[in-house]
């Protein structure tokens, strides 16, 4: 629907604004020797904004991240959004987490390093925050409906009343 399109670009909008910032952040800085350092700063930033941060090399290697133990996350080289951003487009995907157990949006960045790549601030919501909100506004929606049913149909039954009463008293 139109709605859930919305606030899916909504989302994405949001999570590409913070991984850029979080990509400001660790510019010159993104490496293996200072992944404790950058995992620090990826749970510190990603707390505070409510986002999960991943911090990614040109390998694939996670240095950080906000909700899980970087040092035993797979490869993510592979991962369609970080594909992307090690390209040097930002990258946007939906998908199943099997490392969280839920379905999540997620937006890539590239780190530049001059004419190179440095690697990739990954950022990441639950679909559910989305999924929710549209479900209470589709239950809002659907008790206006009916409010407005209701009061269509009294409207109809005095109205008809009206009109039947002058007729019956005809016959």
């Amino acid at each position: 629907s139109a709605l859930e399109e919305f606030g899916t670009r909504e989302t994405t909008e949001e999570l590409k604004s913070q991984a850029i910032l979080v990509s400001e952040m660790v510019q010159g800085n993104l490496s293996e020797e200072r992944a404790t350092e950058l995992n620090a700063l990826a749970r510190k930033v990603g707390a505070r904004i409510g986002t999960r941060i991943t911090l990614v090399l040109p390998s694939g290697m996670v240095v950080g991240d906000s909700a899980e133990d970087f040092s035993r996350m797979e490869d993510h080289s592979v991962r369609p959004e970080v594909k992307e951003a090690l390209a040097g487009r930002t990258g946007v995907s939906e998908r199943y987490s099997f490392t969280i157990n839920r379905k999540l949006t997620y937006v890539a960045v590239p780190v530049p390093a001059g004419d190179r790549i440095a690697g990739v601030v990954r950022t990441s919501k639950p679909a559910v925050v989305l999924d929710r909100a549209l479900g209470s506004v589709y239950v809002e929606l659907g008790l206006y409906g009916f409010v407005v049913a209701l009061l269509a149909g009294a409207l109809i039954l005095y109205i008809s009343h009206r009109i039947n009463r002058p007729m019956a008293e005809l016959h």
